[in-house]
């Protein structure tokens, strides 16, 4: 968090949910899906994340659709 916070970027990617933890909520942060067995991606966590997507490229496309 400390790392985005001094970066200031506009969306934060990642596939991991506890890394969102901390994250500013002027960042949009955006989570890559993994599977349901065992994953540490779900839960009220899912709550801070503003958009979930099944793989990158999907996020991709999405990101460019609000920008266009």
């Amino acid at each position: 968090a400390d790392a985005i916070a001094a970066l200031a970027p506009r969306v934060f990617v990642d596939d991991y949910l506890p890394y969102f933890r901390g994250v500013v909520p002027s960042v949009h942060r955006a989570l890559i899906l993994r599977a349901q067995t065992d994953s540490p991606n779900q839960g009220e966590e899912l709550a801070h994340t503003h958009s979930q997507h099944a793989d990158l490229a999907e996020f991709a496309v999405a990101w460019l659709a609000r920008a266009g």
